[in-house]
């Protein structure tokens, strides 16, 4: 990617991260655009609809920062921490059932 005349950003050696940022800033007609890639983990597709987000893409800042917008009319907010999370304690809970 280097080669291609991208910049890139490596980890912290020894600390093995499990999370991806792709930022493509283009100039379309006349102005930037920012498209925004991030991901969890490895790509696993049976994980996909807990770990996207596509809020993010609105709420990244070329420096890391985020900012809080709000969604457009009409779409819907998408938090993946709050959405996996309760994903595993629902999953937390039934396995307490099923033990009971």
């Amino acid at each position: 990617m280097e080669d291609a005349g991208c910049h890139v950003t490596y980890g912290l050696v020894g600390l093995k991260t499990h999370a991806k940022m792709t930022l493509v800033v283009r100039r379309e007609a006349g102005h930037l655009v920012r498209y925004v890639h991030l991901g969890t983990g490895n790509y696993n597709p049976q994980l996909e609809l807990y770990l996207r987000d596509s809020v993010n893409a609105r709420e990244l800042l070329p420096d890391g920062r985020y900012v809080r917008v709000r969604p457009k009319d009409g779409e819907a907010a998408v938090d993946a921490q709050m959405d996996i999370f309760a994903l595993l304690r629902d999953e937390a809970r039934r396995l307490r059932r099923r033990r009971a």
